[in-house]
């Protein structure tokens, strides 16, 4: 009764109609629709056990949180206390997997995390830009095998109350286009005066039980004046490591760019991770990769191996790049992931200033690369993070003879964020 009353009590002050969250509760259909999915593990099995079957789950509930949100102006405090008293209701109407899925329970299954059937915490966050717009970012979650698939929403405020602003929702259950994300990120830009448009990213992962190697997904829209003039600009999936950083990505929109950075898989696996820096101009709906693409040589390097020559052109100054081409292509022939060891430390070329001498042993096994002699790649590095490929050889460049083991240094855009 004392737990029921305080809900009651937060949903009042909440609510400018005065509907009590605790006695409206959620919609029976999503009850029901969650309750039919409970037990038929192995019906999907190619997409974790999601199906059309969330698309009314999905809807209920972003429309049952949209009738509750407060018809006065928002701010941190109250949005805060809005989401607790929501959550509160769903877990009184048992939504929420029971015990969060140990070795036995409802959520569990082949002793996995597989909490179909039910939902995860809805969040919100408040973005407020005064004049220019009041947002408010909103994250629902329907369970998958090992996490959730999350869906987000932007919902407008003025004076005349709430409206559907943006959405990110996944309705194409086929296994050759589902990709479940934890979004763990909703950003949104500034406003441009001229189209009366922003840009919107959201950066999520692939849920996972086991590997910390998943998916990583970055996707920029271009959210208009109304929900139907809504655009997806950008839906990019790469390969991150989730071990290593809380949050595991993070990210920064502007008017026209966005940042993400987030660590992945090095080439050396004595390295193991590396971070890896995506920052993305957007010109109309047009959308490009622009500087930086890495934070020091070594990552660099690793960047302009991973990737196919159409990028790493991009990256690679005029004058050996012919001769460059060449070399890409015999290290990436035949093989998906390039592999290899840095050979020595990175050397800056003191006769040469602005130039660096990163060399690589490259091989998948230790005695490959015992077998075959290191290549050095020659990068030019302009402040703070413009690199260029300069040229490659089988032997060191001689003038660049000066360890400088602090050129590596781990770093990142996003210090402040409590990352190493």
């Amino acid at each position: 009764m004392r737990a029921a009353s305080l809900l009651l009590a937060a949903a009042l002050l909440l609510a400018g109609a005065g509907v009590a969250l605790a006695e409206d509760a959620p919609p029976p259909e999503l009850h029901a629709g969650l309750a039919a999915l409970r037990g038929h593990f192995s019906e999907n099995p190619d997409t974790g056990g999601a199906s059309s079957a969330f698309d009314p789950i999905k809807q209920a509930l972003r429309d049952w949180l949209l009738a509750h949100l407060p018809r006065e102006k928002p701010t941190e405090e109250s949005v805060s206390e809005l989401a607790e008293a929501i959550n509160s209701s769903l877990k009184q109407a048992d939504l929420f997997c029971p015990g969060g899925g140990g070795e036995e329970g409802p959520c569990t299954h082949d002793r996995e995390f597989f909490p179909l059937g039910y939902l995860d915490e809805v969040r919100l966050e408040l973005h407020d830009w005064g004049d220019a717009g009041i947002f408010l970012a909103a994250r629902t979650a329907v369970g998958v095998s090992c996490g959730f698939d999350v869906s987000a929403y932007i919902f407008a405020w003025s004076a005349g109350g709430w409206r559907l602003a943006w959405q990110g929702e996944q309705s194409d259950y086929g296994k050759e286009h589902y990709r479940p994300g934890w979004i763990g990120e909703v950003g949104i830009g500034p406003r441009d005066e001229k189209t009366g448009t922003r840009l919107v990213l959201t950066l999520g992962s692939n849920p996972a039980c086991q590997s910390n190697f998943q998916a990583a997904y970055l996707r920029l829209w271009r959210m208009g004046a109304r929900l139907e003039d809504s655009r997806l600009l950008l839906d990019r999936a790469e390969t991150i490591y989730l071990g290593r950083n809380d949050p595991p990505l993070l990210g920064d929109v502007g008017l026209d760019d966005a940042t993400v950075e987030f660590a992945t898989p090095s080439i050396d696996l004595d390295v193991h991770n590396r971070e890896t820096v995506f920052h993305f101009k957007a010109s109309g709906d047009a959308i490009a990769r622009v500087d930086p693409v890495a934070l020091s040589p070594r990552d660099f390097l690793d960047e302009w191996l991973r990737r196919p020559w159409a990028e790493s052109v991009l990256w690679t100054e005029p004058k050996h790049r012919e001769e460059l081409a060449e070399r890409h292509r015999a290290i990436r022939e035949g093989t998906d992931y390039v592999s290899g060891s840095f050979a020595e430390p990175t050397r800056r070329c003191t006769v040469r200033p602005g130039l660096w001498q990163v060399g690589i042993a490259l091989g998948a096994s230790e005695e490959e690369r015992d077998q075959r002699q290191p290549t050095y790649f020659l990068i030019r590095w302009q402040p703070p993070y413009r690199f260029r490929m300069v040229d490659g050889a089988d032997r060191p460049f001689p003038e660049c003879f000066a360890p400088d083991p602090e050129a590596d240094d781990w770093r990142t855009l996003f210090a402040g964020h409590g990352w190493r």
